[in-house]
């Protein structure tokens, strides 16, 4: 299922703190599938987000960044902005709501209000509210 960047960010301890419930043998796997393909678009995203830092940024006499040049923010966030706007790949078929939370799980809303991706509903959402954030800066 391709769903962009930022969607996947916004979920991550979402869908990390879910799959600490118990499941069955298969909802398990899937998750755990999920989670190991989100860890490497995670790792590529930091590895991506510290260049730019570092291309933009400003360091201080010991040689520690200390972050984004006042002078370059908006090209940094305009390349942050672009990258979060890039679709991944995660390896699922959409579940079943049912599938997460029945009688014996239960989950707080604020882990389920980032995951709808999970159970197929439209995600377009996300990307306006990224776009909306970054304007408003």
């Amino acid at each position: 299922m391709k769903i962009k960047l930022s969607i996947m960010l916004d979920s991550i301890e979402s869908i990390k703190h879910i799959s600490q419930q118990k499941y069955p043998a298969k909802i398990s796997w899937i998750l755990a599938k999920v989670i190991r393909k989100m860890d490497i678009y995670y790792k590529e995203f930091i590895n991506t987000r510290d260049s730019l830092i570092k291309k933009y940024g400003e360091v201080d006499e010991s040689g520690k960044m200390m972050g984004v040049k006042e002078e370059y923010k908006n090209q940094y966030f305009g390349e942050i902005l672009e990258l979060m706007k890039q679709d991944v790949d995660i390896p699922i078929n959409p579940m079943k709501f049912e599938d997460i939370i029945n009688d014996e799980v239960k989950l707080e809303p604020q882990y389920l209000v980032n995951i709808d991706w999970l159970f197929g509903e439209d995600n377009t959402h996300y990307i306006t509210e990224v776009e909306e954030n970054a304007q408003a800066s």
